[in-house]
C-alpha cells in the first residue's frame, strides 16, 4: 500500500510519492536532522519479509554508501520502520534519460549534448568499477540530468543488493540476470521491458557478470542517445533478450557525422564476447574526451549548443529542466556546425598529410581517419616525413607483397618485384624499402618506390624488427643478439650480444635514436616477467637498460616512450639526454593489431606526428565454421569469436586442437565442436601449430615454456599431464605432422643458412629415437608438410621454382617429387581416405581452394586441379571424416582490415602524458 503524505519513517516524513518500479516505491522525504529534502526507496514486501535477503541487502547498502562521486547518486543510509525498509538516497531533481529522449520524439541527441552526458555516465562507472561495485542495471531510466546538466546515476548495485546474487541458492539464476527488473522474481518485483534491452549477453545468459557487463549497457546507452533509437527493441523481453544475444545493432543508424573514433569505441564497447569486449570503462571516457577535445581544437566551441560541445565538457546546456528542446532548431541548423566540423578537420588533415612542403603548426588539431581495406594487410612502416605507407599484403603465389600508399591518396599500390615480401622498413630519404624476403627464407632485399629490381642486403630476418639508419646501415635482430649491415649489401657483424647468465633470450625491435649514435631496443628475459628497454652504443656495442615497459617500444620525437602490453600502445615520458623516465605511463592507442610474431605491435609513426596502425583482427577474433565444395559455409552453433592460431581436427572430427592467445601469451587449448567449449592445456608461454595423434589421445606442438625453453613438445589432449619436451631447439619450430603410426614428426625450422627446411623426427611413444635429419636436400624453403593417412606419401610447399608450389613426393623417401599444383600453391591437406588432396592458392583477396584427385597404385597419378572455391577464410582449415571443410572465417569479407591514421598525434601525447616538472 502506497505511503501516505505525513507519514514518518525514523527521522524522514513522506512529502509525495515520486514513481514506482521494480526495485519498489520511491518518495520524496524530508529529513528533519538536518532540513533537507532526500529520497526514500521503500523496499518490496518480498525482499523486507526475507530475512535472509534484507541482511544481505543491509550488507550491499553499506558498501554502496562508500560511494562519494558528483555523477552518483549517494546512499545516505538504510532506514526500519516497523514493516517498512526503506533505503536513504540523495534526491535528484531533473529527467531521466528515458524521459528526455521519450520528449525528443525519437531523434537523436545532438553531439553537443549526447557527449558530455555520455563521459559523466562513464566518469560515474569509473568511479565505482575502481571501489569493484558493479552497476548491473544501467540503462536511460536510472540516468537523471539535473537543470544544469550534471548527470547522477542511479541506483548503483542495486541489481545485487535486491537480487539474490550469486551465492543465494535459492535465486534458481546467477548473479548475472539479477537486474530487479527483470529476475525469476518478476511476478513478485514488476517487469520492466526496457532491462532486457539493455542486458549484456552474458547477463542475458544467466553467466556470472563483471564490470564488462556495464560497459556492454554503456555501449547501448550511447547507441541510443547519437541515433535516438533503441539498440535493441522487441515485443516481449523472450524476443529482445534473443536480439541481444544473436543481432548487432544497426550501426546503419548512426548519423553520418558521428566520428569515426566514437563509432570504433561503440564496437568496442557492443562485443558479445566480455573477453574481447573494451576492458575498462575509463578507456571509454578518455575516448569520449578526446572526441570532445578534438571538436573544440577544431575551433567548434563558439558554435551553439545544438550542435557544438560548447561550455564546460562537465555539463550540458539544457532547455528545461534537463529536456531536450526538438523544435528549438530545424535539422539544417543542427547539421550545420558539424558540416563546418568537417571541412575544419578535413582542412587540417590534408594540411598535415602535406608535410613534405610545411611543418604542422604545434596547435593544430589531432585529426583520425579509418581506411578500411579488402585484403587482410598489416606490419605497417611509414617514412620519415609522414608521407609514404608501406606495408605487408597476404596474398599472391608467394603468400605475401608489399604495398605502397602516397599518404595523400586513397588507394595503395602492390610493388613489384616484392612478391613474398614482409616486414617493410624505409631508408632515411623514404625512396627505398627493405624488407624480408619471405617469411620462410632468412634474406633481407631492398628495392627503390620507384621501381626496378630488388637487390639482395644480407642473409638475415626482420621477423623481430629492424631499422634503417642515416650512417646507411640497417640494424636488425639476430639469434644472439643486434646485427648490423651495409644497406648496400655485406655481412651482418655484431652489435649487441645476449647476456645469457642474466637470462636474456632475445634483443628486439631495434631503433636508431637521432643522432644514430644509439639504438633502442627491447630486451626479452627469463629473469623478467615484463619486457625492458635497453640503448646500446653503436661504437661500441655496450647497453644498458633503460627502463621497464612492454613490447615493441619506440621513442617518440615528443619526448616519449611507445610500447604496447596486451593489445594498447602506452606512452611514458621519457628524458633522451639522461635516459630516464620522467613521468607516469597513459594508454595511447587502444585495440591495436598484435597479429604477427611474438611482441607484434602494429603500429608506426613519422618524425613529425603522423602515427599509423594496424587495427586488423586484433580484439575481434574469428570462428569456426564448415564449408562444402562449393564454399557454403555453416556456422558451426555454441561459438564465439576467439585469436586463433592455426588449428587441427582430431581424428573423430569433433575436437579442434589450437592456439589461443591469452593475457600472457599463446597456448594450446582443446575446444569440443558440439558444445563450443574450450579447455586449456598447456599454461603460460608461447605455443602454437598442435597436431594430433592417430589415437585423438596427445597433441605434439611447437613452443617456449615459461621457463624460456624453446623445442618440440607435447601433451594429452585431456590435460591429464604438463606438458613435456620431446627436443629442445634455439627457438620454437612449427609442427607439420604426424604420421606412420605416430612414429614420425615432420617439422619446419631453418637451417644455418636460414631457409625454412622440414626435419624428420622418429619417435616412440613421447621420446625421440634418433636425431632429426632434413627430409630432403634442396634448393628452396619448404613450407608445408603433410603425411598421407597410408604413411607411404607427403604432401609438401617447396619454393624452388620461385614462388610456393605443392609437390607429392614417397614418404620418407627417397624418391622424385610429383608437382600439383599449377599456378602457385600451399597448405596441401589429405582427405582421410588418402585418395584426395586439397591445396589452397595465393590470389590477393579472396583465397581460391582446389582439389586433385590421386591414385598410388600401380604408380603415383594426379588429376588436373580443380578449383572449388573462393573466399576469405584463415589459416585453421582441415578436412573433416565426412568430407567436409573445416574453415576458419574472418570478419566481414567486405571489410578484412583497418588502418588507423592520427594526424598531429606528438601534440596529443605532450598533452596525454607530460613530464613531471
Amino acid at each position: 500500500m502506497p505511503l501516505a503524505a505525513g507519514t514518518r519513517i525514523g527521522s524522514y516524513e513522506v512529502v509525495s510519492a515520486i514513481g514506482a518500479g521494480g526495485m519498489g516505491e520511491v518518495y520524496r522525504a524530508r529529513d528533519a536532522r538536518l532540513n533537507r529534502d532526500i529520497a526514500l526507496k521503500v523496499l518490496p514486501a518480498v525482499l523486507a519479509d526475507d530475512p535472509e535477503r534484507l541482511a544481505r541487502f543491509r550488507r550491499e547498502a553499506q558498501v554502496l554508501a562508500s560511494l562519494n562521486h558528483p555523477n552518483i547518486a549517494t546512499v545516505h543510509g538504510f532506514e526500519e520502520s516497523g514493516s517498512i525498509r526503506a533505503l536513504v538516497m540523495e534526491l535528484v531533481d531533473g529527467q531521466t534519460l528515458a524521459e528526455m529522449m521519450s520528449g525528443a520524439q525519437g531523434s537523436a541527441m545532438p553531439l553537443a549534448e549526447s557527449l558530455p552526458i555520455a563521459r559523466q555516465i562513464a566518469e560515474a562507472l569509473e568511479a565505482a568499477h575502481e571501489q569493484g561495485i558493479v552497476h548491473r542495471d544501467l540503462k536511460p531510466a536510472n540516468v537523471k540530468v539535473r537543470s544544469d546538466g550534471t548527470v547522477k546515476v542511479l541506483d548503483f548495485g542495486l541489481a545485487k543488493a535486491l537480487g539474490g546474487g550469486a551465492d543465494d541458492p535459492a535465486s534458481g539464476v546467477s548473479d548475472a540476470m539479477n537486474s530487479p527488473t527483470l529476475t525469476a522474481r518478476a511476478t513478485q518485483l514488476g517487469v520492466i521491458l526496457g532491462t532486457a534491452a539493455y542486458m549484456s549477453p552474458e547477463q542475458a545468459k544467466g553467466k556470472p557478470v563483471d564490470r564488462r557487463a556495464d560497459i556492454w549497457a554503456f555501449g547501448v546507452v550511447l547507441y541510443e542517445l547519437l541515433t535516438g533509437r533503441r539498440g535493441y527493441h522487441a515485443e516481449d523481453i523472450s524476443d529482445t533478450l534473443a536480439a541481444v544475444l544473436t543481432r548487432d545493432v544497426d550501426w546503419s543508424q548512426l548519423p553520418s557525422d558521428t566520428p569515426p573514433r566514437l563509432q570504433q569505441l561503440l564496437r568496442d564497447c557492443l562485443v558479445r564476447d566480455p573477453k574481447q569486449r573494451l576492458r575498462d570503462i575509463g578507456e571509454a571516457r578518455r575516448a569520449i574526451e578526446q572526441v570532445i577535445s578534438g571538436a573544440r581544437d577544431a575551433s567548434l566551441s563558439g558554435l551553439s549548443a545544438s550542435g557544438s560541445i560548447a561550455g564546460s565538457q562537465d555539463t550540458v546546456s539544457v532547455k528545461r529542466a534537463g529536456s531536450i528542446d526538438p523544435a528549438s532548431t530545424t535539422s539544417w541548423q543542427r547539421l550545420l556546425p558539424w558540416a563546418v566540423a568537417a571541412i575544419a578537420i578535413a582542412v587540417a588533415a590534408f594540411q598535415a598529410l602535406q608535410l613534405t612542403k610545411a611543418p604542422a603548426a604545434a596547435d593544430a588539431a589531432v585529426t583520425r581517419s579509418r581506411a578500411p581495406l579488402r585484403e587482410l594487410s598489416g606490419f605497417v612502416a611509414l617514412s620519415r616525413d609522414g608521407s609514404k605507407l608501406a606495408y605487408t599484403v597476404t596474398g599472391g603465389q608467394r603468400g605475401f607483397t608489399l604495398a605502397l600508399r602516397q599518404m595523400d591518396q586513397f588507394d595503395g599500390k602492390l610493388i613489384p618485384g616484392t612478391e613474398g615480401g614482409i616486414f617493410p622498413i624505409f631508408s632515411p630519404d623514404g625512396q627505398s624499402i627493405a624488407y624480408m624476403a619471405s617469411l620462410t627464407e632468412g634474406r633481407i632485399r631492398r628495392i627503390s618506390i620507384s621501381g626496378g629490381s630488388s637487390v639482395a642486403v644480407s642473409e638475415g630476418a626482420l621477423v623481430d624488427g629492424g631499422d634503417w639508419g642515416d650512417d646507411d646501415t640497417i640494424v636488425f635482430s639476430g639469434k644472439r643478439g643486434l646485427l648490423r649491415v651495409p644497406a648496400n649489401g655485406g655481412t651482418p657483424q655484431e652489435l649487441t650480444r645476449l647476456n645469457e647468465e642474466a637470462g636474456e633470450t632475445a634483443h628486439q625491435r631495434p631503433q636508431f635514436l637521432p643522432g644514430g649514435g644509439q639504438v633502442l631496443f627491447t630486451v626479452i628475459s627469463k629473469s623478467s616477467e615484463r619486457p625492458q628497454f635497453a640503448v646500446a652504443d653503436v661504437k661500441t656495442g655496450s647497453y644498458r637498460t633503460v627502463a621497464p615497459g612492454g613490447f615493441n617500444g619506440r621513442y617518440a620525437p615528443s619526448g616519449h616512450l611507445t610500447f604496447r602490453r596486451d593489445n594498447t600502445v602506452f606512452a611514458v615520458p621519457f628524458d633522451l639526454g639522461q635516459l630516464t623516465v620522467t613521468g607516469p605511463e597513459v594508454p595511447v592507442i587502444e585495440s591495436i593489431s598484435t597479429t604477427g610474431p611474438a611482441g607484434t605491435a602494429d603500429y608506426a609513426f613519422s618524425r613529425n606526428g603522423v602515427l599509423v596502425y594496424s587495427e586488423g583482427l586484433s580484439g575481434q577474433g574469428t570462428t569456426l565454421a564448415w564449408a562444402d565444395r562449393q564454399g557454403k559455409v555453416t556456422a558451426i552453433p555454441h561459438q564465439e569469436p576467439r585469436k586463433w592460431g592455426t588449428g587441427q581436427l582430431s581424428p573423430d572430427g569433433r575436437h579442434v586442437a589450437t592456439g589461443l592467445d591469452t593475457d600472457k601469451g599463446r597456448d594450446i587449448w582443446i575446444v569440443d565442436l558440439d558444445r563450443g567449449t574450450p579447455n586449456r592445456v598447456t599454461f603460460g608461454g608461447q605455443n602454437d601449430r598442435p597436431v594430433w595423434t592417430s589415437d585423438g589421445k596427445r597433441v605434439f606442438f611447437g613452443g617456449t615454456a615459461t621457463d624460456g625453453k624453446s623445442g618440440l613438445y607435447v601433451v594429452p589432449a585431456d590435460a591429464s599431464a604438463p606438458p613435456s619436451l620431446v627436443l629442445e631447439l634455439k627457438s620454437a619450430p612449427v609442427v607439420n605432422s604426424v604420421g606412420v603410426r605416430d612414429t614420425k614428426l615432420l617439422y619446419r625450422f631453418f637451417d644455418e643458412k636460414g631457409r625454412a627446411r622440414m626435419f624428420l623426427l622418429e619417435l616412440s611413444g613421447n621420446a625421440a629415437t634418433a636425431a632429426p635429419r632434413p627430409l630432403r636436400e634442396g634448393t628452396g624453403s619448404d613450407v608445408d608438410a603433410e603425411i598421407s593417412p597410408d604413411g607411404k606419401w607427403v604432401a609438401l610447399t617447396s619454393t624452388e621454382t620461385g614462388g610456393s608450389e605443392v609437390y607429392v613426393m614417397p614418404f620418407p623417401g627417397p624418391g622424385g617429387r610429383t608437382r600439383i599444383s599449377s599456378a602457385g600453391g600451399r597448405e596441401p591437406r589429405w582427405s582421410p581416405s588418402g585418395r584426395e588432396l586439397f591445396y589452397r592458392g595465393g590470389d590477393a583477396g579472396a583465397v581460391p581452394t582446389f582439389v586433385v584427385s590421386v591414385q598410388t597404385s600401380p604408380s603415383l597419378t594426379v588429376s588436373v586441379p580443380s578449383e572449388l572455391f573462393r573466399s576469405m577464410f584463415g589459416t585453421t582449415w582441415d578436412l573433416a571424416p565426412d568430407g567436409k571443410l573445416l574453415v576458419e572465417t574472418v570478419r566481414n569479407e567486405g571489410e578484412l582490415t583497418s588502418f588507423a591514421t592520427v594526424t598531429n598525434w606528438f601534440e596529443e601525447l605532450k598533452r596525454r602524458a607530460p613530464a613531471r616538472k
